[in-house]
């Protein structure tokens, strides 16, 4: 797992286990100006500044020790864009203000190459975009300015072709703060600080259509809330003061299970498993 302060660009790293339980591996300095940070997989990091557009990315081994690989070159991949990761090194960037959208690569090399774009329009307005497996993606609008939510399930492919999958109907899927995948296509839902609720489903691999599992009552109250370990677990994070964490993982009922880690973790405004 990689930690990151946007204010003091000091950094960390640290690793669950399989029984959820959290240690933490080294401070590791500082870094640069990011604002979005995902990984590829493999322990490697993206680092990108939708501000200035630049974007870096380099490598997290099993110790927690950091490798910077290399800056991007200037105007790669530009400006304002959100970054999504969909695997095989492929990222899929979405802009709000205009719904436009692209896809692009990180070779093995470390050069990046756009794959596909799609113009100003192409996509709706989307405030989540949720990777899950293998290039299929989930796409939520919570609409809490009074209109019905919205969802949408696409694919990309390993060219960086986009399709979409499914288009749900309005209202569907409720009013979430915040979503995250775990592994098998499963979907986590969280609910605002007041209520805790919570909800988990899955999509299907080829309609990308979703089945929902199961309702929760109480999941906390959890800002960050991060897939980890190739989407096995999540660590569950809250700035405070005072901090708190957690990890939890779904079971095959959909009931999210919790391991508190209390108020031991710093400052964090970036977190990636």
């Amino acid at each position: 797992m990689f930690f990151y302060n946007a204010d003091t660009r000091l950094a960390a790293s640290g690793k669950l286990d399989a029984a959820g339980s959290y240690t933490h591996l080294r401070d590791l300095g500082q870094f640069g100006d990011w604002k979005q940070i995902v990984t590829l997989g493999c322990g490697t990091l993206f680092f990108y500044n939708d501000v200035t557009g630049k974007a870096a990315w380099g490598k997290l081994d099993a110790a927690g020790a950091y490798t910077h690989i290399t800056d991007l070159p200037a105007g790669q991949p530009g400006k304002s864009w959100q970054v999504v990761p969909v695997g095989h090194g492929q990222l899929f960037f979405y802009n709000k203000a205009t719904r436009a959208g692209k896809t692009g690569v990180i070779d093995a090399a470390g050069n990046y190459a756009t794959q596909k774009e799609y113009p100003a329009g192409h996509f709706g307005t989307w405030r989540n975009i949720v990777p899950l497996d293998n290039g299929l993606l989930f796409f939520y609008n919570d609409n809490f300015d009074g209109g019905p939510s919205q969802a949408l399930s696409g694919y990309v492919d390993w060219l960086g072709h986009y399709t979409d999958l499914h288009i749900f109907p309005n209202g569907q899927f409720g009013q979430w703060w915040n979503m995250q995948s775990l592994a098998g296509n499963w979907l986590n839902f969280q609910g605002d600080p007041i209520t805790q609720k919570g909800a988990t489903g899955k999509l299907d691999a080829d309609t990308g259509l979703y089945t929902h599992v199961k309702t929760l009552a109480q999941v906390g109250d959890w800002p960050k809330m991060v897939s980890v370990g190739g989407g096995y677990q999540l660590f569950l994070y809250r700035a405070g003061p005072p901090t708190a964490a957690a990890s939890g993982r779904i079971d095959p009922s959909g009931d999210l299970k919790r391991i508190e880690f209390g108020s031991t973790f710093g400052q964090w405004s970036v977190i990636v498993g």
